[in-house]
């Protein structure tokens, strides 16, 4: 979910770090890229290989697979006969399309932790967002929002090869006075975010940000802060959602609406919102409502991995030990501090293991802090209330795209594969969860004749995988190999 105060906490970093000359830190090295086994010219042959149908939850009779100017040329049967420039035996290894992450932000860090080290390391962190992105599968994403100078630097980094990460597609956010994105004192006059107060310029707002290269139309429906304490925020109205929609309609683009309660729900249906970002965490939704939804023909991404890293105990809490609290609060037990190491500059590591410690002592949750505080009743919620508003909505028809939120505290935009594990333990089977975060995401962003599947013309994204993704979504957390535009960009030593 995006976190109106960790966004500015992250903002607040972002813009110290690009000032700290003096502060000394350990920071890693970029990763590069494996030496190519063919050059741009070559055609190269994966054989051996076991290739995933994303689409229909099963494997091709084919298996190899041609790659010729980063697409790929050829599905082949073993007695075909083919001239590649070099082949690589894939030994029987399981081949997805690239996954793609449809909710995340790539220029937070993805802790909690302030220090003039930590500031320090925060370009780093940036880059190590993307990097660890291609050494986890992910090839697209889509970026929610954030330090929208940063992004256009790293989106830069990424094309000139400096530094190894995914396509990126990019957002204008609107929002009103007083609501959920107001006040970014960091903001400046960045062209990725507008206010808009009339449905006239809410209008204009949208043709401003297709003139300026935005991908999609973010907006946001948050009626309360997620910090302590939860002062009321203003929202859109429902005509100023139509308008947007509308507009955003017309350019054939979609809006995605961040929603976390009812009332925000309630107007994403009825206003024509394309793209239905987290769950509503505060209400049980109605069989009646829900086929409201249906009809819409919208998608959603419901982003559980967002409440992976701070739903915690706190008096009072009704939500707490109930659904899959236990298990979520066990998984997170045994990895989450790995996986700080994994995908965290050190100083930003060693400060969130020092925030993490804090807050979970039940007591913090009564005392004031110098720093936006979690309240972790907005968390636990969406585990339980939340996943049982998904699964109701996962029993009709309605599309479900995936992302993970990756970037707010402790959840990771390359860590897609948690927020499948997440959505297997709600019910939902691992093939409709490759599913979502390939083909479906690809449908989402209009991309799905390029990215997304397993097919001849299309471009050559793809991830390698030991053991049969269909079957587990614990064999997607670490591929074998990667490829990004026919490119090796991540081989396993």
């Amino acid at each position: 979910m995006d976190r109106r105060d960790f966004l500015k906490l992250s903002a607040a970093t972002a813009v110290i770090a690009s000032s700290s000359t003096t502060a000394c830190t350990t920071l890693t090295k970029r990763y590069n890229s494996p030496a190519q086994p063919v050059s741009k010219n070559e055609k190269l042959l994966l054989k051996n290989a076991k290739l995933v149908d994303v689409e229909h939850g099963k494997l091709f009779n084919e298996t190899r697979l041609l790659i010729a100017d980063g697409k790929i040329s050829g599905i082949l049967k073993d007695d075909e006969n083919v001239e590649p420039d070099k082949s690589l035996d894939l030994e029987g290894r399981y081949v997805i399309p690239g996954l793609i992450n449809a909710h995340c932000h790539m220029t937070l860090p993805g802790a909690i932790s302030i220090s003039p080290s930590a500031l320090f390391a925060y370009d780093r962190q940036v880059e190590r967002n993307a990097e660890e992105c291609i050494k986890h599968g992910v090839t697209t994403v889509r970026d929610m929002l954030a330090m929208g100078t940063k992004l256009d630097k790293l989106k830069e980094k990424i094309s000139t090869g400096e530094v190894v990460g995914p396509e990126i597609l990019t957002n204008c956010a609107l929002y009103v006075k007083g609501g959920y994105g107001d006040k970014m004192v960091f903001w400046g006059k960045d062209k990725r975010i507008k206010r808009v107060d009339t449905p006239e310029n809410a209008r204009e707002a949208v043709k401003y940000a297709f003139d300026n290269g935005a991908d999609f139309i973010k907006i946001f429906q948050q009626p309360h802060e997620l910090m302590m304490p939860s002062p009321p925020l203003k929202t859109m109205d429902l005509k100023l959602v139509a308008a947007i929609c509308d507009e955003t309609s017309k350019a054939g683009k979609i809006v995605a609406m961040h929603q976390t309660e009812h009332q925000g729900y309630q107007k994403a249906v009825a206003g024509g919102v394309h793209s239905f970002e987290h769950v509503v965490r505060d209400y049980d939704l109605t069989d009646e409502e829900v086929l409201a939804f249906e009809k819409t023909g919208a998608m959603i991404i419901p982003t559980l991995s967002a409440a992976f890293g701070l739903a915690q105990k706190k008096n009072g809490d009704k939500y707490w030990g109930k659904g899959n609290m236990p298990w979520m609060v066990g998984v997170r037990d045994k990895i989450l501090h790995r996986m700080l190491d994994q995908y965290l500059e050190p100083e930003f590591a060693a400060g969130s293991r020092m925030f993490l410690k804090k807050y979970a002592d039940v007591s913090s949750f009564d005392r004031k802090h110098l720093i936006p505080w979690p309240d972790p009743a907005n968390f636990t919620s969406a585990v339980v209330q939340g996943t049982s508003n998904i699964m109701k909505i996962y029993s009709t028809s309605v599309e479900f795209g995936l992302g993970n939120d990756g970037g707010v505290p402790f959840v990771f935009p390359g860590a897609l594969a948690l927020e499948m594990l997440l959505l297997q333990k709600a019910g939902i089977k691992p093939a409709a969860a490759l599913k979502m975060a390939t083909i479906n995401n690809a449908k989402l962003f209009q991309m799905e004749n390029r990215i997304g599947s397993i097919g001849e013309g299309k471009q050559a994204d793809l991830a390698v995988f030991n053991k049969n993704p269909l079957e587990s979504t614990k064999n997607v957390w670490q591929p074998h190999l990667v490829l990004k535009d026919g490119r090796v960009v991540f081989a396993k030593a």
